[in-house]
């Protein structure tokens, strides 16, 4: 299929025939278990002109991206689409964005490059390795989207890029919150240019929104029994529509795919058509008859401590009848354990609140970036070796 009729012909968007596969991804695998999605060529085609009408893409559009193309937001968002559309495209490693941010903020600065996306971390990366002395001469008001998925989005790593970036002339509106996984192709929702991102306070945390629905998909928001819940309750994200992939790969049991449309197991709300993403259901606990998300205690925890993104975990399930929370530190500085377990007792009052220091580097992660909850859970609560104590660790370097 040519690049332009990707953009120019998303009515092919339909059913395919078996076996009529462009392309087999793979989830990231933060549930514990990675697996390959089929999609079709339609639903490749409906996605990729789904992102070109959001971000109103034309080939003057240069992208830059640090993903690896691997993965759905790389492959899909910064490197097929760029492709379709004609546009540059400028593409550096993982590791060499970890060591050099501000390469990558040069292609915008000194390039005049427009487009890209990330995880949330990787503000907080830029914004704790690159000095604002750095960015002088730099111009960035010809960025126009800087699209963030992948995790839950902190309203603090926004406003911080923010004031970095800003008298460079980087603007606010430009920074797009989006929700997305592999099973829909890429994108479900992203917030419409030149809006600005807002975000509501739910049960005392902040809750980034991530925009409406692209051209094509559906989405809803279900209770327990799969009914509609009204608008801001809490239930389970259910999406359909022309991107939604043609299942998994192989045979790996209890599929999200059902009847049409692809049960995410994500919790979130709507309120005034807006989506805004809770975390994993298999990552909450009930405490005391209210659901507490591993997200929010890793959110508060990571602000009470002062940690750089990626140094703290937040694990939550039940040991026996009781609820618990496991906080695995990665090398932390000596006040962090126990200012992590006084904070997480706080958010999660009357659960079973304990630390756990590993090595640095030790807290494994998916392709996106995200913590592999399920497997350090298994690690830490149900393996028989004791855990490692919350000792005093030695300086560390942040």
């Amino acid at each position: 299929m040519e690049s332009r009729e990707l953009l120019e012909s998303p009515s092919v968007a339909g059913p395919s025939e078996p076996g009529d596969i462009a392309l087999v991804q793979f989830t990231s695998g933060t549930s514990g278990r990675v697996r390959g999605v089929r999609v079709p060529p339609a639903t490749l085609a409906a996605n990729v002109a789904a992102i070109a009408r959001w971000l109103r893409m034309t080939p003057d559009d240069a992208t830059a991206s640090w993903l690896p193309v691997h993965h759905d937001m790389g492959l899909i968002g910064c490197l097929l689409a760029p492709v379709a559309t004609g546009s540059d495209l400028w593409l550096m490693s993982p590791g060499d964005f970890i060591r050099q941010p501000l390469r990558y903020l040069e292609c915008f600065g000194r390039q005049g490059v427009r487009l890209s996306a990330m995880p949330a971390f990787g503000l907080d990366h830029i914004v704790r390795r690159v000095p604002a002395q750095r960015l002088a001469g730099m111009d960035f008001s010809a960025w126009r989207a800087l699209i963030l998925g992948a995790e839950r989005i902190p309203a603090a790593a926004l406003d911080a890029f923010v004031r970095l970036c800003g008298p460079a002339g980087f603007r606010r509106e430009a920074l797009l919150p989006a929700y997305g996984l592999a099973e829909n192709t890429l994108s479900v929702t992203g917030l419409p240019l030149s809006t600005g991102w807002r975000a509501v306070e739910r049960d005392g945390t902040t809750v980034v929104g991530c925009g409406r629905p692209l051209t094509g998909v559906r989405v809803r928001v279900v209770d327990e029994a799969g009914a509609p819940v009204p608008d801001g309750q809490v239930g389970e994200i259910v999406v359909g529509g022309t991107s939604v992939a043609a299942g998994y790969a192989g045979s790996p049991g209890r599929s999200a795919f059902r009847a049409g449309e692809l049960h995410t197991g994500d919790a979130g709300f709507l309120q005034d058509g807006e989506l805004f993403v809770l975390g994993r259901w298999g990552d909450s606990v009930k405490v005391r008859g209210r659901t507490v998300f591993a997200e929010d205690v890793e959110a508060a925890v990571q602000a009470a401590c002062g940690a750089p993104a990626g140094r703290i975990a937040a694990l939550l399930g039940q040991v026996g009848e009781e609820p618990q929370v496991v906080l695995v530190l990665a090398h932390p500085q000596p006040e962090w354990p126990g200012l992590a377990e006084a904070t997480a007792r706080a958010v999660a009052e009357g659960a079973g609140v304990r630390a756990v220091v590993v090595p640095a580097g030790a807290i494994p992660r998916t392709s996106s970036g995200k913590p592999r909850r399920r497997q350090m859970w298994r690690t830490h609560v149900t393996d028989p070796a004791p855990p490692a104590p919350a000792r005093t660790p030695g300086p560390a370097a942040r």
